[in-house]
């Protein structure tokens, strides 16, 4: 009697064995150099941003890598001072009051104890709301000169702020509370909150607030 060849070939469990090893090998490999490729991850810590460069009008091209700040706390890398370093306040100036505006002062205090320098117009928008959201148009510029200021640890510069009154505008302004002024330190493109209760418009053609540089 002739025999018949068997239907099918017993695969040896060595090769599959090797094949099993092979493919999770292959599998591993993979998985190494995705997680060795892949870039460190960079937190930039910002605050909340309005539209428009008219808010932060000396603000700089953002880039994907935060300033180094110095060890004692004040300048940036590039010796302009980092807004984590410095206290800002707003005050009417006494007698500010004028016919349909009030004049007032940005104060901007180095908390650092490193010297660092400020240059330019900050940027200053009313908000309200409770949460930041820009209201009306961002404040115009003075016509003064710029210059570079040194604020030394402790010290402090100012820049002049001009409000004007909400009723000036009738009824194109659209009058609104607002909680306070957004301002970015000039330079940069970080802001911080300052409270100041008033009321503001939310008409964006009405030009409340207009700045004057650092002083």
């Amino acid at each position: 009697m002739t025999r018949r060849p068997p239907t099918s070939a017993a695969v040896p469990l060595a090769l599959v064995a090797g094949a099993v090893l092979l493919t999770a090998g292959a599998c591993g490999t993979g998985s190494d150099q995705g997680g060795a490729g892949a870039a460190p991850t960079v937190t930039v810590t910002t605050t909340a941003t309005p539209s428009a460069a008219a808010s932060s009008p000396d603000a700089p091209p953002a880039t994907s890598s935060p300033r180094a700040t110095s060890p004692s706390g004040g300048g940036s890398g590039d010796g302009t001072c980092a807004t984590s370093a410095l206290r800002v306040a707003y005050a009417d100036d006494p007698g500010g009051a004028g016919a349909g505006s009030v004049n007032g002062t940005l104060t901007f205090t180095n908390t650092g104890s490193a010297p660092c320098t400020l240059r330019g117009f900050p940027g200053v928008s009313f908000v309200g709301g409770g949460n930041g959201t820009q209201v009306g148009q961002a404040a115009t510029r003075t016509d003064d000169s710029v210059t570079t200021k040194t604020v030394k640890g402790g010290g402090s510069v100012e820049a002049a702020l001009r409000r004007s009154q909400p009723g000036n505008y009738g009824s194109s302004c659209d009058q609104t509370k607002v909680d306070g002024f957004r301002v970015y330190p000039p330079g940069s493109t970080e802001a911080v909150f300052v409270t100041f209760p008033t009321t503001g418009c939310r008409s964006t053609s009405a030009a409340l607030l207009q700045v004057g540089p650092v002083r």
